[in-house]
């Protein structure tokens, strides 16, 4: 989702656009940075500035909270799978600049445990980055479950997946540095923080970022606008548990965040129950986004239900930015399997009774304080429904946006498949599959024809190159798995879960893009 130069795009693929073996992101093996040669030097013109940008979209995610059951749906032979839990997220985490999660529990090491003090398996982490997220903050009352070994091996663990991480600290000099993360040409600062710990205490008072007032949150946002921050965000883990409506204090902090005009936009978590939306004095708030995914004992349909917003920034003046607009998707966590469905329109992933219901209840709820009038939208996106997973593949129309994002990446190829050359002018392999088949094509630039032929002896034991992972983990592969390839135009289908799975492939393995 980070923007990314591309310099040196020929050399680039020729040198490592057609050599990485598919494979999921596995804790064990984490993605490694981009690593490219430079071209010698040549007289050229001088590269004109690129424009400041105009508009930023951040999604914001609710908890995500792994209790036990999670663990057991997820387990495998080889370890855990989230995927199909998370499977519905993927198209919306790219359609924003920046998704950020709350990553509510500790990376733990076997065996895991649930509640009350949890640890969770470091596959989740790798599965969030393989959707897209960019980062998670993690400053929440069970921060310190494990302590400070479990801190620590959390953010370990994000950065291992080249996540962005605020809200706990592995140095005191981490904890001091500006919680900034650049992205899209933007500065986004994000202050984080969370109303306890449990009544744990952390080893020193600057591991975990604790305390919900409002004068020192205040305080924060304009040393990190100080700091260079364009654009800065509250992520509050603060309120009642199930309830409906945010307690009065969680309410009046919202409000002197908003007044203060430190923050850009203020969003909160933690009930585990979806709370309503409310714009004052110019300002949005989130009051509860619920969970993300989750599988609590306690038996209420509030905890199965959550929001994911997207707030689109707009450049107002010089210096200045403001959400022009907010959108938001309402979801319900299905039984067994847990899935995480958009309950907008029905499909296979809930029964059509329990969506709509869902959605009546979710909207009620967040239209409290009038957000409906004020200008909230639905946020959906153009896909086909797909049967029995729970997720959706955006069409053109909304993945167009997801493109621009992700336009200094370069595709790579499992080296193992046939290669015939591209059409000419193509600049990027393309591999294309038949999602009622196993039948999978390569498309690569004439020039790198040869050295992806000779490469492919290797696929047996060679591990994924630097290429094939961007520094965000995420694999981007062009495909059309329905339409023809044409150089310039827009591929705008990738295959199901299933047909992605009787490929041999993981669904994420795939993303919808541009052939150059």
């Amino acid at each position: 989702m980070k923007s990314r130069a591309l310099p040196a795009v020929l050399a680039l693929l020729l040198l490592t656009g057609c050599s990485a073996a598919p494979h999921q992101v596995t804790a064990d093996h984490a993605p490694s940075p981009v690593q490219t040669r430079q071209a010698s030097p040549s007289p050229s013109p001088a590269p004109s500035e690129k424009p400041a940008p105009k508009e930023f979209s951040l999604m914001a995610t609710g908890d995500v909270l792994l209790h036990p059951q999670l663990l057991t749906e997820a387990k495998t032979s080889k370890g855990y799978d989230f995927q199909p839990l998370l499977d519905g997220l993927e198209p919306y985490v790219q359609d924003a600049d920046v998704a950020l999660c709350n990553l509510e529990t500790p990376i733990g090491t076997p065996p895991y445990s649930g509640y009350p003090t949890f640890s969770v398996p470091a596959q989740i982490v790798a599965d969030l980055a393989s959707i897209g997220y960019d980062g998670c903050t993690t400053a929440t009352n069970h921060t310190v479950d494990i302590g400070t070994a479990g801190v620590k091996r959390t953010l370990d663990t994000l950065e291992k997946y080249n996540l962005f991480a605020t809200g706990s600290y592995r140095t005191q000099g981490e904890a001091q540095a500006p919680p900034l993360l650049e992205a899209a040409g933007i500065k986004l600062g994000v202050i984080a923080s969370t109303y306890s710990l449990n009544g744990m205490r952390a080893d020193t008072d600057w591991r975990v970022d604790t305390g919900v007032d409002a004068k020192k949150l205040i305080n924060r946002a304009k040393a990190a606008q100080k700091s260079g921050a364009e654009i800065v965000v509250a992520a509050i883990h603060d309120g009642t548990e199930y309830s409906t409506r945010p307690s009065d204090a969680q309410r009046k902090l919202g409000k002197a965040l908003a007044a203060s005009g430190a923050f850009d936009f203020i969003y909160m978590h933690h009930t585990h129950s979806v709370l309503p939306i409310e714009k004052h004095e110019g300002t949005w708030i989130v009051y509860g986004l619920g969970n993300s995914v989750a599988k609590h004992a306690t038996p209420t349909i509030l905890n199965r239900e959550g929001i994911s917003i997207k707030a689109t920034f707009t450049r107002v003046g010089k210096d200045q930015w403001k959400v022009g607009e907010l959108a938001w998707v309402p979801h319900q966590l299905s039984s067994s399997p847990v899935r995480w469905c958009q309950v907008f329109t029905a499909d296979n992933c809930l029964p059509a009774a329990d969506a709509k219901d869902s959605l009546a209840r979710t909207s009620k709820t967040v239209n409290a304080y009038g957000a409906f009038d004020d200008g909230l939208q639905r946020w959906e996106l153009d896909y086909t429904p797909r049967t029995g997973h729970g997720a959706h593949t955006p069409s053109a129309g909304s993945m167009a946006r997801a493109l621009a994002k992700r336009s200094g990446e370069i595709p790579s190829t499992p080296p193992e498949l046939s290669r015939p050359a591209a059409p000419s002018g193509s600049k990027r392999c393309v591999r294309s599959p038949d999602p009622d088949s196993s039948s999978i094509s390569v498309k690569c630039p004439a020039a790198a024809v040869a050295i992806c032929s000779s490469k492919s002896s290797k696929s047996s034991s060679t591990k994924s190159s630097h290429a094939s992972q961007p520094q965000n983990g995420k694999r981007h592969w062009y495909s059309a798995p329905t339409s023809k390839i044409t150089p310039g135009k827009s591929v705008n289908t990738k295959p199901s879960g299933a047909q992605a799975r009787s490929a041999g492939i993981s669904r994420t393995d795939w993303t919808t893009g541009s052939v150059a």
